[in-house]
């Protein structure tokens, strides 16, 4: 879909915001696609605006939320939720048989993290899917890719709401 961007049988494609917002209209198959849409909170006076509601016409389904690309609290910036990794669990089991098209602001971790949580759920289930985190080395075609350096807690939040 994308240069320097991969595609499995699950995920169409893991990209940035503005690549996003370049091919959102020249999308063939949108009603297809599940789009998980990743933006920043809003947060001292900075806003990392998510997409409109014109920008996610014609997709399947679509879940926007925000959380910051950090693995550890920092500060005001927290990580990515219990409930928000529950959100999104439920939100992939849901299309657990469909492709999706995943984006963040640069398309390279907290997209990544969750393309690889979308992996693992599919492959190994919710029950099993906690056993499969990076510290015992579910390894994904996304680790592999040059382009990518998931948000491991990003990934752990999502998978490790099955246990």
């Amino acid at each position: 879909m994308i240069n320097n961007s991969m595609s499995t049988a699950l995920i169409e494609a893991i990209i940035s915001r503005n690549e996003f917002l370049e091919l959102k209209d020249s999308i063939d198959n949108k009603d297809k696609l599940i789009l998980i849409s990743i933006s920043e909170p809003d947060h001292d006076g900075y806003d990392d605006e998510e997409l409109t509601n014109a920008d996610i016409i014609g997709f399947k389904d679509v879940i926007r939320i925000k959380f910051w690309d950090i693995e550890e609290d920092f500060g005001n910036y927290k990580t990515i939720s219990d409930e928000q990794g529950l959100e999104l669990q439920e939100f992939i089991l849901k299309h657990i048989e469909d492709t999706f098209l995943i984006h963040c602001r640069a398309g390279q971790s907290r997209s990544a993290g969750v393309g690889k949580a979308v992996e693992c759920l599919k492959y190994f289930g919710v029950g099993d899917a906690a056993k499969y985190n990076y510290q015992t080395g579910f390894t994904s075609e996304i680790d592999q890719h040059p382009r990518y350096t998931p948000n491991l807690t990003v990934f752990d939040k999502i998978i490790q709401k099955g246990k």
